[in-house]
């Protein structure tokens, strides 16, 4: 074949002339008839060849692209026989029965594969049953079919925080409100999520967006409510918890968020000692639902802060007899226990953390388990862990002890500061006592002087404690040479209280002499001295 002929005839091709007109040309430039058709022949069937390619790709494309269209034409308006399975299962969500809408999602799923909705109904039932990990798997494969799709994330992040995944559940419910930031639950759930992390300031953020978006919902109440709580902002959380339980009016509530809303009340009561409050609401609690384990909890939480350990221990029993899976009533029985029965503490103390590993009121409870053992290194262990999760004013003042038990007053000194940063000083005065004992034993006597009257000895309800600083602000008048001050606190009354004090403390013989007997100050100061860890127990 000639090259330079066949490029001759394919730019002559190019410029539009027929076969006809090239062969004219070159026979009338001399070239061989039958070996310019031939060359025409080489050229114009190649170029056949290439359009028969082109057509065939072309009829490959438009087939792709019917099949692709069909694919969607069913998704948009799929067979009867999908639609009739898919709605009955949605249907048979909608009212519990989660094994029949299983079938009937599976046979939705036969007919037609690729469509999201039933996978997503298949993970709905599925997280309703308690089966996580099949319910994730039909999540994904629902957002695999449709990314873009946020109830389906939604539910992912749900069955994530059931499963207390807390950081992931925030990712996918973060994932929905980027594609409809319109979903107010959605917000509810961040804010759950991060009530269940111990961030409470970005709990209380998201529940007030949701309040915002639809102020009719009681839900977020609830949330906003039990956030303030944590803060201690007691009064702010009794607001919420009654706006919630007003808007239950007009509502269907669920039995927990009722429970819930009710604790908060009683519980923030108790906080700001408002006793009689607590314990009326617990008992409407319990007359309404004889079942409303969490009644009794919260009833033993307050006989318990009032003293009447017996009684909460009771009522705590039964509430556990109810629902012996519940936390928080192991860890308020280990509370009940304390400091007497050491042994029966630890051991309720130990079924929460069975129940919840990460729970800061059984890890707390159980440091000073430890704490009354003498164990201080796992105390403190035990302390620093829930200091990890939330600033709890208990485990500040269990680490001041430990500090003031060791000898390291500084050290317990700053523990106790940071114990009364964040708890109400009126309601707890424990740290102010270690804190006025802590500045004796550093000789900063004019501070540990109105530490002990700041505590108010004389009107606090714990009466070891309220001795105790009657002692310390002895002491520490006496260690400035302010004896006749001293005299004047001495009466046969107080005598009597720290003779009350001294004996089920089995303090040394000297010292209990020196009390009941004639009032001799240096003898005083030399027992208290004596034992450089007396004054806080």
């Amino acid at each position: 074949m000639n090259q330079e002929l066949i490029d001759y005839i394919k730019k002559e091709r190019e410029k539009g002339f027929s076969s006809k007109h090239i062969r004219s040309a070159l026979v009338r430039a001399g070239h061989d008839i039958e070996a310019v058709e031939k060359h025409l022949n080489h050229v114009f069937n190649r170029q056949k060849k290439n359009r028969l390619a082109i057509i065939f790709s072309i009829t490959i494309l438009i087939l792709f692209l019917s099949i692709s269209f069909f694919n969607m034409f069913k998704q948009v308006f799929p067979d009867d026989r999908f639609q009739e399975h898919n709605s009955l299962g949605w249907s048979l969500y909608e009212q519990s029965k989660f094994e029949d809408a299983i079938v009937e999602f599976n046979q939705a799923i036969k007919i037609n594969p690729e469509i999201e909705s039933p996978y997503r109904g298949l993970g709905r039932s599925y997280h309703a049953s308690g089966d996580y990990n099949q319910a994730i798997e039909n999540f994904n494969e629902a957002l695999r079919l449709d990314s873009n799709n946020p109830l389906a994330y939604q539910g992912l992040a749900l069955t994530f925080y059931q499963q207390r995944m807390f950081e992931d559940a925030i990712v996918e419910f973060s994932k929905a409100i980027e594609l409809d930031p319109e979903i107010e639950s959605l917000y509810n759930g961040v804010g759950w999520s991060h009530y269940k992390l111990f961030e409470f300031d970005n709990a209380i953020e998201n529940f007030n967006i949701s309040i915002n978006m639809d102020s009719k919902n009681y839900i977020p109440y609830v949330g906003l409510g039990w956030s303030l709580f944590k803060l201690s902002k007691f009064e702010d959380a009794i607001i919420q918890f009654e706006n919630s339980i007003e808007l239950f009016e007009g509502n269907i509530p669920s039995n927990s968020m009722t429970i819930l809303n009710y604790l908060g009340l009683g519980f923030s009561y108790e906080k700001l000692e408002e006793y009689d409050l607590a314990i009326e609401i617990y008992e409407t609690m319990i007359e309404n639902n004889p079942n409303a384990s969490g009644a009794y909890t919260g009833l033993g939480y307050v006989y318990d802060s009032l003293g009447f350990q017996e009684k909460a221990e009771e009522l705590i029993k039964k509430s556990i007899s109810i629902t012996p899976d519940e936390e928080i009533s192991w860890s308020y029985l280990g509370r009940a226990y304390l400091p007497l029965q050491v042994g029966e503490a630890e051991e309720a103390l130990k079924k929460a953390l069975e129940l919840n590993a990460n729970s800061p009121r059984a890890l707390n409870g159980l440091g000073w388990v430890r704490y009354y053992q003498n164990d201080f290194e796992e105390a403190s262990s035990l302390f620093d862990q829930v200091l990890l999760m939330l600033p709890s004013e208990y485990s500040l003042d269990g680490l001041g002890r430990i500090s003031y038990a060791l000898g390291d007053y500084e050290k317990a000194q700053n523990y106790f500061e940071k114990s009364l940063e964040v708890t109400d000083q009126d309601k707890n005065k424990k740290p102010i006592n270690g804190l006025g004992w802590t500045n004796y034993r550093l000789r900063d006597y004019d501070s540990a002087i109105k530490n002990f009257n700041d505590y108010k000895y004389g009107e606090d309800d714990n009466e070891n404690l309220r001795v105790l600083s009657l002692l310390g602000l002895i002491s520490s008048l006496y260690s400035q040479d302010k004896l006749s001050e001293v005299r004047s606190l001495m009466t046969d009354e107080r005598l009597n209280q720290l003779g009350s004090l001294l004996l089920p403390l089995k303090a040394n013989k000297e010292f209990l002499e020196c009390v009941m007997g004639d009032i001799k100050e240096d003898i005083i100061f030399k027992c208290v001295n004596s034992n450089p860890n007396f004054g806080v127990s």
